[in-house]
């Protein structure tokens, strides 16, 4: 276990090395600190620094040449900026033009706050299921294919690259960092959460401070993200924020989309040019990096500044800047979402559901809802993956919209971004008008969005309510009681919902309203505001004693409600700790507590199998077969059922003839639908070993990965078999054949010995490995076999299968696990 522990401490030390030296040598140049607190600088560092991985992975698959080449690259690069940052450094130094931070560091809280998310990461760790298993495989090819190119990195020997990863740059970067420590990137991917999770709440408690225009925003921002994301996750602590935290559509959630928010917020409040100059920069950072890494996720920005720009437009007395830093600024995010989207075009063209979405083939539906026989988003979509956090976050943010429509005018990104994803989830036009997209993710994940901005009204929130309670004068021990009572009350709101999997949706439905209702109401108030400042000042034209009344009248008002005249008096930093201590105590009982539980049993354990790396989905591959799948040359072609095959890839650096992921890279390269239906008929009880033994040939299978635990390979199946009927229930949803027939593969092999040659079979259909996370079972893993395809001796036996189906029906098993056929 220590060895283990080691080994991910030097995955993550070398991937901080890899992103920090370029990262912060680019931060340096472009002057990123200028615009950004140091809390989103680091992030914004990161994601610099992964541009220079992608440029030497760029470099690697244009030179069709081996990872080596790639790391060299980075290394050059990297030596270069570094030393070009230490001379343009000095250069400003000496022409007294030094760059002064926007913040420098950050509050001890926020450190702690990121260092218990991070080590919470560390417990959970990453998740080896899923998609998961697919960006293992395009590490592990990028590493291990002799010639790599940007159309051989994907599934399918034959197939085109996957138009949303066109450039892995990502992936290269965790494969680097697994194999400079000399591990397996199974490891690298399953570790590396860590990092993005720390960098993702120092990102949210910049975001807020820069949002909400205080430092005290920081760490409760920082808080809202630990609580939301991690601690009372509901979906996400078996979803997306630990588990899959490493994938690059989260990493732009996580770390793009909040650098780009809180830079274009500089951008137009700033009065500086230089400052905005570097503003403008960081935004292109920013959306390079949404479309680099997920492209398809830039209409977020889009909808969220159109957000921004009304309720700007609404809110006339409380801008925080004129109508031409709207223009420049939005303008300039338009032009280089527009270019960097360009770029990819043509590549995204090439899925086949672009800009033609099926709605008869909507695979992902549990977000969807009927209104009136109208398919909308759900209302507790948009929160549930923040939980309880998310709830209370959520019907909050009406009442903080109206309360800071004055004091944080930029605070008008999130409220007017919230407005505007709700919107879009909630009214039929608009919804259809991203299902027309033809990217289905943008519906799934348009939560993700929505996460990133309750942050920023959590954090409000206990700001205000330590504010309201420093108004109301209260004494020590009345604000004891008044805590005391309201975690009480906040706990049996979690006893009353539970801990289901969805969340009710009235409270995002009761937001959306609410909310526009308030920007009604600012529509309202600023138009009155407007009429009575072109109407004559009467105290101007009354007497001077009148006026001096008034006058004494409002300045002690003013100290009435500040405490000072002019200066409104805040929360100190012990009593905004002690309220967002009260909220995380009502939160954690008990909705928080079972989050936290389900967590830490549903996280993925190393085996002593494999060095640990037979782990999650991987298990029931473990063993022997695991070794043999790793032996295999780099490019073979391996023919299994559909979901092992998604399987093996992680495993080795080979080629499948298909998977049941048909949605993922769906162009008319890669055929996905297709090359499922060849895995179908090759199982399909109506095809002779004649008939598979073609099909062997026409794929150019090497190898053959067979469950042997499946009972279809029976002719009446055990009580140990019977157990895996249900989930073969499921993967046959996916076939276009009713008769799925694993018993014929087996009269196959078993029958022609000269054709294949077993390497290993390891029967474990009586262990129960695999986690669910709903309900919290196991489930039993599947018995697995490896077979070699020996061409020449297929060749000569091809054809003479006609025979009627021998008794035997099940391959041979050796008590090792390998041994010949």
């Amino acid at each position: 276990m220590f060895t283990h522990v080691l080994e991910q401490v030097a995955i993550l030390g070398i991937a901080a090395v890899l992103l920090g030296i370029p990262g912060a040598a680019l931060v340096s140049l472009l002057r990123v600190r200028a615009v950004l607190p140091d809390s989103l600088a680091v992030p914004a560092a990161a994601l610099l620094g992964s541009f220079v991985a992608c440029v030497a992975t760029a470099v690697q698959l244009a030179l069709s040449v081996e990872a080596w080449v790639a790391m060299t690259t980075h290394a050059a690069l990297s030596v270069l900026l570094a030393g070009g940052a230490l001379f343009v450094h000095r250069r400003r130094r000496a022409a007294g033009t030094p760059v002064v931070p926007a913040a420098r560091g950050w509050s001890r809280t926020t450190t702690a706050v990121a260092i218990v998310a991070g080590l919470f990461a560390w417990v959970i760790r990453g998740s080896v299921a899923l998609d998961g298993l697919y960006h293992i495989a395009l590490s592990r090819k990028l590493l291990e294919l002799a010639e790599p190119t940007f159309s051989n990195v994907n599934r399918f020997a034959d197939g085109g690259p996957n138009p949303v990863y066109a450039l892995p740059g990502w992936h290269a970067f965790i494969g680097w960092s697994g194999a400079l420590a000399g591990s397996d990137p199974i490891i690298a991917w399953e570790i590396m959460p860590v990092l993005v999770v720390v960098l993702g709440t120092l990102a949210a408690g910049g975001l807020a401070r820069v949002l909400l225009a205080t430092p005290r925003a920081e760490a409760v921002g920082a808080l809202g993200w630990l609580l939301a994301r991690v601690l009372f996750a509901r979906r996400e602590v078996d979803g997306d924020a630990i588990l899959y935290g490493a994938v690059p559509g989260q990493v732009t959630f996580e770390l793009a989309l909040p650098v780009a928010l809180a830079a274009i917020a500089v951008a137009m409040s700033t009065r500086e040019r230089g400052t905005r100059r570097a503003a403008i920069v960081t935004i292109f950072v920013g959306i390079l990096a949404i479309v680099v890494y997920h492209a398809n996720y830039l209409p977020y920005v889009a909808i969220i500044g159109l957000g921004y720009s009304a309720w700007w437009l609404a809110a006339r007395h409380n801008r925080g800047h004129d109508g031409r830093s709207l223009l420049v600024v939005g303008g300039a995010v338009a032009a280089m979402s527009a270019a960097c989207f360009a770029v990819l075009l043509p590549l995204l063209a090439q899925l086949e559901n672009f800009g033609n979405a099926d709605e008869t083939n909507q695979r992902i539906d549990y977000h969807l809802g009927k209104v009136a026989g109208v398919t909308i988003i759900r209302g507790g979509h948009v929160f549930e993956m923040l939980g309880v956090v998310g709830m209370l976050a959520i019907l909050a943010v009406p009442v903080l919209a109206w309360r800071y429509r004055a004091k944080a005018p930029m605070a008008g990104v999130a409220w007017g971004g919230l407005l505007a994803l709700l919107t879009f989830c909630f009214v039929p036009p608009l919804f259809e008008s991203l299902r027309a997209t033809g990217s289905l993710t943008l519906l799934l994940r348009i939560n993700h969005p929505i996460g990133t901005l309750l942050v920023v009204a959590f954090a409000a929130l206990v700001l205000e309510l330590a504010d309201w309670v420093l108004a109301r004068g209260w004494s020590h021990r009345r604000r004891q009681v008044a805590g005391v009572i309201v975690i009480f009350l906040m706990a049996c709101v979690g006893v009353v919902l539970g801990y289901d999997r969805f969340m009710t949706d009235w409270p995002g439905y009761l937001a959306w309203v609410a909310l526009v209702v308030v920007f009604v109401a600012v529509v309202v108030q600023s138009r009155r505001d407007s009429i009575r400042d072109r109407r004559p000042n009467v105290d101007e034209l009354g007497s001077s004693e009148h006026a001096a009344t008034n006058s004494i009248r409002n300045s002690r008002s003013e100290v009435d409600a500040s405490g000072s005249s002019g200066e409104p008096r805040l929360a100190c930093r012990g009593l905004v700790a002690s309220t967002a201590v009260v909220l995380t105590l009502g939160l954690l009982l008990p909705v928080g507590a079972i989050s936290v539980r389900r967590a830490l049993e549903n996280a993925d354990d190393f085996v002593a199998a494999n060095d640990g790396l037979a782990q999650g989905d991987l298990r029931c591959i473990g063993g022997s077969v695991f070794t043999a799948l790793q032996n295999v040359p780099a490019g073979s072609v391996v023919l299994s059922d559909p979901v092992a095959s998604f399987r093996a890839m992680a495993v080795a650096p080979v080629y499948v003839v298909g998977d049941y992921k048909v949605w993922n890279t769906a162009t008319s390269d890669n055929r996905a639908e297709e090359r499922l239906a060849n895995i179908n008929r090759f199982f399909d009880a109506s095809q002779s070993d004649g008939e598979r033994m073609a099909a062997v040939q026409d794929q150019h299978v090497d190898y053959l990965l067979m469950d042997v635990g499946d009972g279809r390979w029976l002719d009446e199946p055990t009580s140990k078999t019977r157990s895996l009927e249900a989930a073969w229930a499921s993967l046959d949803s996916f076939a276009d054949v009713q008769a799925y027939d694993g018993g014929g593969v087996a009269r196959l092999l078993r029958r022609n010995e000269e054709a294949f040659t077993q390497l290993a079979v390891d029967d474990r259909a009586d262990e129960a490995a695999i986690p669910e996370a709903t309900p919290d079972e196991d489930a039993p893993c599947n018995s697995y076999g490896l077979w070699s395809v020996n061409d020449e001796s297929m060749r000569l036996v091809h054809g003479e299968f006609d025979h009627p189906p021998s008794k035997d029906l099940v391959p041979a098993r050796s008590s090792s696990g390998t041994g010949a056929g």
